[in-house]
């Protein structure tokens, strides 16, 4: 499946579950410039943790925060688990320097 098909059928989804117009932008903006970094590898776990990796001392906080709920929200889409040990309970560890970031994290 291309980045358009896959980008649009995740909006389908979000639409369906409520989420606003302004907020679908966003989602599209932060999912594109995911799946153009992923190229063709295969979404995983540690792919997502790496892709964050890259960007998170670049990258201002509040988008930063931003970008991980819009993972978070395209991995439940994609249907990772979210269990003890997995991608985003490793991405919150990774912060735990950043207590403001953590607590905003923890409530995604």
């Amino acid at each position: 499946m291309d980045t358009n098909n896959k980008i649009l059928n995740f909006l389908k989804y979000l639409s369906l579950h409520g989420v606003s117009q302004k907020s679908l932008k966003y989602y599209k903006s932060d999912l594109l410039g995911f799946l153009t970094w992923v190229k063709d590898r295969k979404v995983s776990q540690e792919l997502i943790q790496e892709y964050i990796n890259s960007i998170r001392l670049i990258t201002p906080t509040s988008t930063l925060n931003r970008r991980i709920s819009t993972l978070r929200s395209y991995g439940t889409f994609l249907g990772f688990k979210k269990i003890k040990g997995t991608w985003q309970e490793n991405i919150l560890s990774r912060f735990s320097n950043k207590p403001r970031l953590q607590s905003v994290l923890n409530k995604i």
